[in-house]
């Protein structure tokens, strides 16, 4: 079987599906519709519209008027979310001494809309404020909860605050986890 590939358009020169002016068979980027270097582009189908047609018929064999529903859905693609960054400002004095230290040592997990934990991060050491960043986290089932914890090696740990967010975009959602506030950020994935 022989495969032909065309890296040329029309016109005699090259494909630049993103618009970068470089070639797509040279450019070590090709920016999909969600802006992700070689990303898989919109991934996510979600509802736009349901509409309803209702028309009708007159059969003169039945002396009847017969009538039909069609339902038509629309549909939107839509580029996968994920969280690249979360930011700890404090934890408004949460967490307790857990022996040898009066400073938390902060992780969060995030929840999805089942309370399903599908994230839990590292462990900042003694710190009331802390900033995870470089993270790829998914998002596909919101509304999400992150909450806070000061995590203790003899005893439980130590609740610092939850908060329940929506993302409908790209964004920079601050969080009040109360006592503990931080900003969590949102890109496309």
């Amino acid at each position: 079987m022989l495969i032909i590939v065309s890296i040329y358009d029309c016109d005699g020169g090259c494909l630049d599906s993103d618009g970068d002016d470089i070639c797509d068979y040279v450019d070590d980027c090709v920016e999909d519709d969600c802006g992700v270097c070689d990303g898989q582009g919109p991934q996510t189908f979600v509802i736009d519209s349901i509409t309803t047609t209702i028309d009708s018929v007159f059969i003169p064999e039945w002396s009847e008027w017969v009538f039909a529903q069609v339902p038509d859905t629309i549909f939107n693609v839509i580029c996968p979310l994920m969280i690249t960054e979360v930011e700890l400002f404090e934890t408004g004095e949460g967490g307790f001494d857990d022996g040898w230290s009066p400073v938390p040592d902060p992780y969060f997990a995030i929840s999805d809309a089942n309370d399903s934990i599908f994230f839990v991060s590292n462990t900042m050491e003694e710190s009331s404020g802390a900033i995870w960043s470089e993270l790829s986290i998914a998002l596909s089932l919101p509304p999400y909860t992150i909450t806070f914890w000061d995590s203790d090696i003899i005893n439980e740990d130590d609740f610092l605050g939850s908060a329940t967010f929506w993302p409908d975009g790209p964004d920079q959602i601050d969080i009040n986890a109360s006592p503990s506030f931080g900003v969590v950020i949102i890109e496309w994935q």
